[in-house]
């Protein structure tokens, strides 16, 4: 699928029609769930999601196996390859003392850091799908805080960043905009307006890099690391008019799960 979306359907193959059924959970204790036939994957997500929660948590699910040609026409190729480049270029910039960001977005020209700072606030709740979702905010680091090798920052606002399992939006916001204002809104129906400028939004890719190249996932995210945030270009299969309605700004996830009431054009 490329990215890691919270949701069964939100996976390329399902893009183009592809069904995974019969789709099968078990928990290894003799309770097995099957769902034959269902009328599409969001259908099916949301029984196996409940059975997933009758069974503890703690089960697999399998599905059918896709045959290669299926597999080459609708997943996401050459990601392996692309992981291992990134990878030796961060080992490399670490070797050679060079900066490691640039290493990176050398080895995937689609990428541009977005910001660079500290974690200054991290929200996170479970949901009630059982999601856990939240929001970064990043602060830049002042000159006092500076250490060697940090480059200078001329931007004084902050950049927030719902999630929920990935980053759904990179938005720049005035420093004097409190916490309890975007943590209302994550996940709620009332949705507020952008509070400043949108820098990026899914369905491109935004990652969270530590000073030392290693990605911080949702799960990561802590209070005074210094991290700089990075967005990439998904794969084109994101960019197609059912992977941007899917996974795109305006799918009903990301409007949900991101507490912000999108522009009618971006």
């Amino acid at each position: 699928m490329g990215r890691a979306y919270p949701r069964l359907y939100m996976k390329t193959p399902f893009l183009y029609g592809w069904l995974a059924m019969p789709a099968t959970k078990a928990d290894g204790n003799g309770n097995i769930v099957t769902v034959h036939r269902a009328t599409s994957m969001r259908k099916v997500e949301m029984i196996h999601r409940k059975a997933g929660a009758q069974l503890g948590l703690f089960s697999q699910l399998v599905i059918p196996p896709m045959d290669v040609a299926t597999a080459k026409r609708v997943a996401c190729l050459g990601t392996t390859s692309l992981a291992w480049y990134i990878g030796h270029a961060v080992y490399q910039a670490r070797q050679e003392k060079r900066s490691i960001m640039d290493a990176i977005v050398a080895a995937n020209p689609s990428g541009k850091v977005l910001y660079t700072g500290k974690i200054v606030h991290v929200h996170r709740y479970v949901f009630s799908g059982g999601y856990t979702e939240g929001s970064v905010r990043l602060a830049p680091i002042s000159s006092e805080e500076q250490e060697y090798g940090d480059a200078a920052s001329g931007e004084s606002r902050h950049l927030h960043l719902p999630f929920q399992n990935e980053y759904l939006l990179a938005e720049l916001i005035d420093a004097d905009v409190p916490n309890s204002r975007l943590n209302a809104t994550a996940g709620s129906v009332e949705k507020r307006a952008l509070e400043g400028e949108l820098l990026c939004t899914v369905p491109d890719l935004i990652s969270l890099v530590g000073s030392d190249g290693h990605a911080l996932g949702t799960q990561d995210v802590r209070y005074g690391v210094r991290v700089s945030a990075v967005a990439f270009v998904a794969n084109p299969h994101w960019y197609t008019p059912k992977g941007v309605k899917t996974g795109g700004p305006e799918s009903p996830a990301t409007k949900q799960e991101s507490g912000v009431l999108f522009p009618t054009e971006i």
